[in-house]
C-alpha cells in the first residue's frame, strides 16, 4: 500500500511531464490495491465509507456549478458595499475581511473559487488607499478552511471520514474550529501596528 500511495503521488507531481490525468492516476492505483490483494472486493464494498465519498466528490464539484451559475460572483457582489465602507480603517478592514471570509464560507463552499473572487474584487479596491494586496490575501487565507459544518473543508471532511466517527465526534472538533477562528482574529489583530510599520497598511 505504501508503494501505491508513493507511486501515486509521484505521477500526480509530474503530470505536467507525462499529461496522465489526474483520475486516471486514481483510477489505476485503485485498480492496483484491489488487484495486488491489499482490498479484496467484498471489503471494497462494504468497508468503504461510500455517503462520505459521495458527498466529498460532490462537494468538490460545486465549485464549477456555482460558477456557471454566477451565484459566487453575486453573492461577492452583494459584499461589495460593506467593504468600501471599512477600506479607509486598517483594524476594521483586517478584522473585516476574517470575519466576512468566515460567514461567506457557509454559503461558497469551493476555497479556491472563494479566494479567487475576493481577490479579484478586493485588489482594484484596497491599492488606492495605500493597502498592499498581500494584506488582503492574508486575512482571507487565515480564514479560509473553517470546519464548522464538515461541507465546507473538504480536506478535514477526508480526515474525518479515515478517522471514523467512532474515533472523534464532529461537534467536538466544530468547537476547534471556533478557537482556531479566534485565535486567527487576534492574530490579524495584533499584527496590524506591524505591518503598518512595513508600510503594507
Amino acid at each position: 500500500m505504501l508503494v501505491i500511495i508513493l507511486l501515486t503521488i509521484i505521477l500526480w507531481f509530474s503530470e505536467p511531464f507525462h499529461g496522465i490525468p489526474a483520475f486516471v492516476i486514481t483510477l489505476g492505483a485503485l485498480c492496483a490495491t484491489i488487484g495486488l490483494g491489499v482490498y479484496d472486493l467484498e471489503a471494497f464494498r462494504s468497508r468503504m465509507k461510500w455517503d462520505t465519498l459521495l458527498f466529498i466528490g460532490i462537494v468538490l464539484g460545486l465549485a464549477p456549478v456555482f460558477s456557471f451559475f454566477g451565484i459566487d460572483t453575486w453573492i461577492i457582489g452583494l459584499c461589495e458595499p460593506y467593504l468600501s465602507s471599512i477600506v479607509t480603517n486598517p483594524y476594521l478592514l483586517v478584522l473585516g475581511l476574517g470575519v466576512l471570509t468566515l460567514l461567506l464560507r457557509f454559503l461558497i463552499v469551493s476555497e479556491l473559487a472563494f479566494v479567487n473572487l475576493i481577490m479579484v474584487l478586493l485588489i482594484p479596491l484596497v491599492i488606492p488607499y495605500g493597502i498592499n494586496p498581500w494584506i488582503v490575501g492574508m486575512a482571507v487565507y487565515c480564514l479560509v478552511n473553517p470546519w464548522f459544518f464538515s461541507y465546507q473543508n473538504p480536506i478535514y471532511l477526508t480526515a474525518y471520514a479515515s478517522a471514523g466517527s467512532s474515533t472523534i465526534r464532529h461537534a467536538t472538533m466544530a468547537k476547534y474550529c471556533g478557537f482556531y477562528c479566534v485565535t486567527c482574529l487576534i492574530g490579524l489583530a495584533v499584527s496590524v501596528p506591524f505591518w503598518q510599520y512595513l508600510g503594507l497598511l
